[in-house]
């Protein structure tokens, strides 16, 4: 069986996947939205692209057995890549209230990656 922490660090691929989706659905979203415009929009495919294999990374991170309590919070990581993504690649504020949320989150996973760690179940 593959220890909680190294599923954990590949549920951060997912994270990280999921934030290029959302940066994706961002851009694609302000195409032509009829059906047609919505078939051709390449980015709204890149976004179904990034999201199902974000989707199949946790598939995978769950069958190999990894606890649904001390893997998805690190899902949560994904609002501080959104957060990176959007300002490089958009061009969107980030405020210091933002990158102090960003903080708590990490803390926040860290313990719980910790407590998987030395063997603290939830």
């Amino acid at each position: 069986m593959v220890s909680q922490i190294a599923l954990m660090a590949v549920m951060v691929l997912a994270a990280i996947l999921g934030s290029v989706g959302q940066i994706f659905l961002s851009r694609g979203s302000t195409g032509n939205l009829t059906v047609f415009g919505l078939i051709t929009n390449g980015y709204l495919w890149g976004f179904v692209a990034t999201y199902g294999c974000a989707v199949i990374v946790q598939m995978f991170v769950y069958r190999a057995g990894g606890k649904v309590a001390l893997i998805y919070p690190v899902i949560s990581l994904s609002y501080i890549f959104a957060a990176f993504l959007a300002w490089k690649f958009l061009g969107e504020p980030v405020s210091a209230w933002t990158w102090a949320g960003a903080i708590i989150i990490v803390v926040g996973v860290s313990l719980i990656g910790y407590g998987a760690s030395i063997g603290v179940s939830s």
